[in-house]
């Protein structure tokens, strides 16, 4: 159990800790609630990519050692829609409903509704191409489902904008701050957390 839980912390840290590194450098002037949100953002963004089993250059190495030029590109993949669907449909389109809220309400600038569907269909996308390099299957239907959860997630934003008011003032540049944040805690899981790589090392 210690020894799993070294690992959530270790591939927490990988996904936060470039964000956060951002966040100081910007010296973003939010005010707390905005700080707190945006914290509360960043650890759904970790447990996505966890969850969807997102992959990595630890997975890139590890399966070249193992079996070679076919672990370079590892995963199955299905590029005819709506085909085989099973609950997991239906849960990636609740995984992507935080997101479409989050967007508008941490930033001004996703309080239209084609940024943040397209932010949420780009991020979906980046993970299923990443899943190409492992075990996962890279699925058009979580493409789908994960866009129609974005979507629907804003237009809960809305409703909830509509009831009580939008409580968060904008950044300066909150556009482009999105999908940095995206970015960085998608690159640094990628290129940072390696279990593989530790496992071996400690010859666990």
């Amino acid at each position: 159990m210690i020894y799993f839980d070294w690992f959530v912390l270790y591939e927490c840290l990988c996904v936060l800790l470039p964000c956060l590194l951002y966040f100081g450098l910007k010296k973003e002037k939010g005010g707390h609630a905005y700080c707190v949100c945006l914290f509360v953002f960043l650890l759904y963004v970790w447990q996505v990519l966890s969850l969807t089993g997102s992959g990595g250059i630890d997975d890139i190495r590890y399966f070249w050692q193992n079996d070679g030029v076919s672990g370079i590109l590892r995963g199955p993949v299905e590029l005819i829609p709506f085909s085989d669907l099973d609950i997991s449909f239906v849960l990636n389109i609740v995984m992507c409903v935080p997101l479409g809220f989050a967007l508008p309400f941490l930033w001004r600038d996703y309080r239209k509704l084609s940024r943040t569907v397209l932010l949420g269909a780009g991020f979906s996308l980046l993970i299923e191409i990443s899943q190409l390099v492992n075990h996962r299957a890279t699925d058009i239907n979580d493409l789908i489902a994960n866009t129609v959860g974005a979507l629907l997630g804003y237009l809960l934003w809305r409703l909830f904008a509509a009831c009580l008011g939008e409580r968060l003032r904008k950044t300066t540049d909150g556009c482009r701050d999105a999908v940095i944040y995206l970015a960085l805690g998608f690159f640094g899981r990628f290129f940072l957390y390696c279990p593989f790589l530790i496992i071996g090392l400690l010859g666990i």
